[in-house]
């Protein structure tokens, strides 16, 4: 009976042991997007990057695409992993820019949006939450998806 007892004991030791990983594993992979993976993410895109931390500890990025500026702003932070980012790039223009444009724009234009700014700019952005474990291979296809919106973007209402 006490090696029965023994037993049992040692397996519900291993199997709460086992589960604290599991539940470790799981709380950090729904936050995975920190520096590392975003610098891992442009590496991997073959795209120079300035990726740092805002003063909150969140990371973030400053990167050119056709030579246009665009940035990745993490969300949903905590200590310095993400869950969520927004790329964003905004174009002074002295273009008039007509409403109905941005409107038939963002009903076609699938999770981007075209906004006029506060100071007039027009401005494009692309909201991604980040479910992989793997961040950085999320982030490399979302670099793809906004480097093509942004080109089409850029097409429609910047040349």
């Amino acid at each position: 009976m006490r090696f029965k007892m023994g037993v049992l004991i040692a397996a519900v030791l291993i199997g709460t042991v086992s589960l604290s990983g599991i539940a470790s594993a799981a709380s950090t992979s729904k936050r995975p997007v920190s520096k590392e993976s975003l610098k891992k993410a442009f590496g991997r895109f073959g795209t120079e990057a300035e990726v740092k931390l805002d003063s909150d500890g969140s990371p973030r990025a400053s990167f050119k695409v056709d030579g246009y500026k665009a940035f990745v702003i993490a969300y949903d932070c905590q200590a310095g992993t993400c869950s969520s980012v927004q790329f964003h790039s905004g174009f002074e223009t002295s273009k008039t820019i007509d409403l109905a444009r941005i409107n038939k724009w963002n009903a076609i234009t699938r999770y981007a949006k075209v906004y006029i700014s506060d100071s007039n700019a027009v401005v494009v952005e692309y909201d991604v939450d980040i479910m992989k474990s793997e961040a950085a291979s999320q982030l490399e296809e979302a670099l793809i998806t906004y480097r093509a919106t942004l080109r089409s973007f850029v097409k429609e209402f910047i040349d």
